[in-house]
């Protein structure tokens, strides 16, 4: 998906992947910094999606940039998973279970700090 920036001569293309230093002298470094936000910004709706379907794998954790957690939060759930076979592994899966009941509530404020570091790589 590309956006357009049209100015009053011509149109400018500029691509998503396109990094802060890539894009054309002719745009300003204030606009350059709110197109990289609003391409690198995470929105809770698209955690809270993750959570809700693929929240046994940590999805919403990877996509808000805990890989440390969202790993952990996969292997319990594999581990649980494969082990529920003799009767272990359920008292294993109330974790994964236990720590996405909590991630409920603590989406948003992941998301928010998220967002807010990435406001400060960018000024």
């Amino acid at each position: 998906m590309e956006e357009t920036t049209t100015s009053d001569t011509n149109t400018l293309q500029v691509q998503p992947s396109q990094t802060l230093n890539q894009l054309p002298s002719s745009i300003s470094s204030d606009a350059k910094k709110m197109m990289q936000y609003d391409a690198n910004k995470k929105s809770s709706t698209t955690a809270y999606l993750l959570w809700f379907f693929l929240g046994w794998s940590g999805a919403h954790r990877f996509y808000i940039g805990n890989t440390g957690t969202g790993a952990a939060i996969l292997i319990l759930s594999v581990v649980g998973f494969a082990l529920s076979v003799v009767g272990v592994g359920f008292i294993i899966l109330l974790v994964p279970l236990i720590w996405l009941i909590v991630d409920l509530f603590l989406i948003p404020g992941m998301v928010r700090d998220k967002n807010n570091s990435l406001i400060q790589t960018l000024s």
